[in-house]
């Protein structure tokens, strides 16, 4: 019984504290079974402590239209706010990603076809959300932030 709590406990540690993938936590889990010894003698080594002592791997970030509604999300939107603006407006005026737009009535990386094109324009979004549209808006929590803004104040204007 206490061997088992030990097997327990190391398990919880390899699980919770190091940067084993799934597959890896059930290698180890299968090679304890098979052969608890070396599997434990593993986990004590260096190497095992070195593995322990790694940082967990950061999250990926979901892209395209999914990370957009994510970001909608995270920074305050309604769930009907997002899924518009994330799976109807980004896919028509950008296809979900930061491109280049500068054409005779447009001029930005906006993800949602915000526009930096006349001096007016740019007051107003560095007023109404701290960004130069035509530049600013490559990173995705500034597009979304000016999104947001222009929501806020022209509800779905800016698309219609």
């Amino acid at each position: 019984m206490r061997a088992r709590l030990a097997v327990l406990a190391l398990l919880a540690v390899l699980v919770a504290l190091t940067a084993c993938t799934p597959e890896e936590t059930r290698h180890w889990l299968a090679w304890n079974a098979s052969d608890p010894a070396a599997a434990q003698a593993w986990l004590a080594s260096e190497e095992g402590q070195a593995k322990v002592a790694e940082t967990p791997p950061a999250p990926v970030e979901r892209g395209g239209c999914d990370g957009i509604y994510d970001e909608l999300l995270a920074q305050g939107a309604s769930s009907g706010v997002a899924q518009r603006l994330a799976y109807s407006i980004a896919p028509r005026e950008s296809g979900c990603s930061p491109q280049f737009v500068h054409d005779g009535d447009d001029w930005s990386y906006s993800r949602f076809g915000l526009n930096g094109l006349t001096a007016n324009l740019r007051t107003n979004w560095m007023t109404w959300c701290g960004a130069d549209v035509r530049s600013d808006t490559q990173v995705l929590s500034v597009d979304v932030r000016c999104a947001l803004a222009a929501y806020d104040r022209m509800g779905w204007a800016p698309w219609s």
